[in-house]
């Protein structure tokens, strides 16, 4: 693949994949989408009374797993195609990196990495 390739179907994946999580986060918060897109996970974190980082780790694992036997068998065993196996794996990685850094208060910069951010 050329590099060419690689970035648009890079920026495309993630395009869709954006924009199919956007469409569905009103199903996974509660009705509280708008408000706090960590919702689901605080809620089930703590009717388990568990982290909600926890929480995304066990959604993330159950699409790490599928990914992981596709991987091994080249087999997709359900209705969901391995490409939104992979844009679920990577929506969960990105919905923990914001939990992180909403816990932590801090605000993501391109070039200086964490910061504090006076908005939290």
């Amino acid at each position: 693949m050329t590099n060419d390739r690689y970035n648009k179907t890079i920026g495309d994946f993630l395009g869709d994949s954006h924009k199919m999580a956007s469409e569905k986060r009103i199903e996974y918060t509660i009705s509280k989408g708008e408000k706090d897109v960590h919702a689901n996970f605080k809620n089930v974190g703590s009717r388990l009374e568990i982290d909600p980082k926890q929480v995304i780790m066990v959604y993330l694992l159950k699409h790490m797993d599928s990914i992981t036997n596709y991987v091994n068998t080249g087999t997709e065993y359900s209705d969901e195609k391995i490409e939104e196996r992979i844009s679920d794996a990577i929506q969960y990685l990105l919905l923990l990196v914001t939990l992180i850094v909403d816990e932590r208060g801090y605000s993501v910069s391109k070039h200086k990495g964490l910061q504090n951010d006076p908005e939290c």
